[in-house]
């Protein structure tokens, strides 16, 4: 049977990864109010201020499939790591 190897530093580098993008979508904030208020046309300043409606939603929500995409990386490196451990204690027993 073929061997089965799994990077668990690089799961957990990947998971660390993702939860500093996810941070950072926290500090890029657009404020469309401001921004509609300077553009001077409110045609456009109603697509400016909507824009803003839609991107805060969206980078919520991006954000938050981020750290969910980060947290199951962990329970896979979790898993793999309890798996591993329960393995080679079930072969020391086996000797």
């Amino acid at each position: 049977m073929p061997d089965l190897q799994v990077d668990i530093s690089e799961l957990r580098n990947r998971s660390k990864s993702l939860r500093a993008t996810a941070a950072l979508l926290n500090d890029v904030k657009i404020d469309a109010l401001d921004i509609a208020s300077v553009v001077g046309h409110e045609r456009l300043a109603g697509k400016v201020r909507e824009f803003g409606n839609n991107w805060d939603t969206t980078r919520g929500r991006f954000r938050d499939h981020l750290e969910a995409l980060a947290k199951t990386f962990d329970a896979i490196a979790d898993t793999f790591e309890d798996l591993d451990g329960k393995l080679a204690e079930a072969l020391r027993r086996k000797k």
